[in-house]
């Protein structure tokens, strides 16, 4: 019973310690809460007054500046009225001076009015020249119109035209591809004959008989003015082969060829056809009748130039031999070489 009594008062010493302690520790607090509260309201109270100094500050400032603005406005506007009243004067003065002018100008003379009346008829005649002028112009702008017109025609038409060429030159060049296959057939079928030849003369006049029938000839006569070199140089061989027969030289002049052979001799470049074309007139030559022609075609000339511009040996002996051929038969002959 004792140890529980002594319990009991040791339990009730620690309460009361313990409330003293948070008496103090609620006192602590208060005064501090109470000293925080005291900054606060000092500071708001000093927030206040310098607000309250700022708006004064600020209404004395507003306050100032609309009072310069008032006296700015003011003197302003005493210059502004200043400045129409001197303005109306002015009008005023110019005004009055205008009605004096004008009366004195009201009068005015009949020599004057006279020369006025010269200036305004003047003024008319040079516009109605001027508006003559315009209208001319006007024609000639409608004229180059129509002749711009005609011209855009023109040149349509020309487009059209060379369009037409460039098909027409289409169309050619097939024809002399188309012309040289047939050529390269004729070779080979002169070829062919001259093989046969060997064997038998009268297959190989059959063949050439039928070749001139079929105017194989005439289609290798135009290859001789043929673009390819290679297109005119086979013609020639053919030409020249047919010309070795003596029964196939008229044939040839009468079908043209002597003269197709003196152009080629004479404006070709190439001296493989230069001195084909000389083996073939050489060949032509043989026949009296032939050498009056190429004598009087010039023939002896166009043979001369070849030869002096021949570097080829070649191409210098058939030249020199068709003209042995023009000048070895007969004295007619002869005398046609020496002129």
């Amino acid at each position: 019973m004792k140890e529980e009594s002594m319990v009991k008062v040791k339990e009730e010493i620690d309460y009361k310690s313990l409330c003293r302690r948070l008496d103090r520790e609620l006192d602590k607090l208060t005064m501090e809460y109470e000293r925080q509260q005291k900054v606060f309201e000092d500071d708001i109270e000093r927030l206040t007054t310098e607000a309250q100094h700022c708006i004064l500050e600020a209404q004395q400032n507003y306050s100032d500046s609309l009072e310069k603005e008032r006296l700015k406005y003011q003197k302003d506007y005493k210059e502004s009225i200043k400045r129409l009243e001197e303005k109306v004067m002015e009008n005023k003065k110019k005004y009055e001076e205008f009605c004096m002018t004008s009366t004195e100008e009201a009068f005015v003379p009949a020599e004057e009015v006279v020369i006025l009346k010269k200036i305004l008829q003047r003024e008319t005649l040079l516009r109605n020249a001027a508006e003559g002028e315009i209208n001319h112009l006007k024609n000639q702008m409608a004229e180059l119109k129509m002749l711009e017109a005609s011209r855009e025609s023109d040149i349509l038409k020309l487009r059209k035209m060379l369009e037409d060429e460039a098909h027409q030159k289409e169309k050619f060049k097939g024809e002399i591809a188309r012309l040289q296959s047939q050529l390269l057939q004729l070779g080979f079928e002169v070829g062919k004959t001259k093989q046969q030849q060997q064997a038998s003369g009268n297959g190989e006049k059959a063949s050439v008989a039928k070749l001139f029938e079929q105017g194989g000839l005439q289609k290798i006569l135009s290859l001789l003015e043929a673009e390819a070199t290679d297109a005119r140089i086979n013609a020639v061989k053919i030409v020249a082969n047919l010309s070795s027969e003596e029964t196939n030289q008229k044939k040839i002049v009468e079908a043209g060829g002597l003269t197709s052979l003196l152009t080629l001799l004479k404006n070709s470049q190439d001296e493989t056809t230069q001195r084909v074309a000389a083996s073939a007139i050489a060949n032509l030559a043989m026949n009296e009748t032939n050498q009056d022609l190429i004598v009087a075609q010039g023939g002896i000339n166009i043979l001369s130039m070849t030869a002096a511009n021949a570097e080829d040996p070649q191409t210098l002996r058939m030249v020199a031999g068709a003209i042995a051929n023009l000048c070895g038969n007969g004295e007619r002959s002869i005398i046609k070489c020496e002129d």
